[in-house]
């Protein structure tokens, strides 16, 4: 959102209402649900329009933006808190076969 100060939460004075009150919407909508927007830097040419938003401060470490030939908007390089976990996540499976579908024959003649 170009209309706003990502560093304090606020809005610029030289944007029409209308920029105001959609600025403040988006202000409020992350106040009003407990979020957290993470980028405060210009994301294209002077103005923050990439933006990270989760439920969570701790969970961005930090970030970096760059340049990119794909766009005009900077890269934004995202490092979390969250754990990787290499080993596969348990799947509990029902036990069909000492169920009474067992006892169901599909494929008879």
């Amino acid at each position: 959102m170009p209309h706003i100060n990502w560093q304090n939460g606020s809005t610029c004075g030289t944007c029409t209402r209308d920029e105001k009150l959609q600025a403040e919407s988006l202000i409020n909508l992350i106040e009003d649900n407990i979020l957290w927007q993470h980028i405060t830097e210009p994301t294209r040419g002077n103005n923050t329009l990439d933006l990270i938003i989760t439920n969570d401060p701790l969970l961005i470490h930090s970030y970096e933006t760059e340049d990119t030939v794909m766009s005009d908007h900077k890269l934004i390089l995202a490092r979390t808190t969250l754990g990787n976990s290499l080993e596969p996540s348990p799947v509990n499976m029902p036990d069909v076969w000492g169920s009474p579908l067992n006892d169901l024959n599909f494929h008879s003649p």
